[in-house]
């Protein structure tokens, strides 16, 4: 079975973010996870603790669906002035 992953993202200026979309299609069915892992928690932590960005992760049944919004400031600073 083949899959397809589409990855967007985008620079908004006001406030002025990165959006990231993950998306996976017409891969094998997934559910989400009883536990968090080790990835798991590692991209939340660094996504929501030391970016202040918010991470959002839905198991779809055709695969997962990811968005991580970021404050620019946090990954570029002066990069937007």
């Amino acid at each position: 079975m083949a899959g397809k992953l589409h990855v967007n993202w985008e620079l908004r200026q006001h406030p002025e973010r990165l959006i990231i979309e993950w998306r996976e299609k017409g891969g094998p069915p997934v559910k989400a996870p009883t536990r968090r892992g080790f990835g798991t928690r590692l991209i939340r932590t660094v996504v929501e603790q030391q970016l202040q960005g918010m991470l959002d992760m839905t198991w779809e049944p055709g695969g997962l669906r990811c968005s991580i919004s970021l404050p620019l400031a946090n990954i570029a600073p002066g990069r937007m002035r």
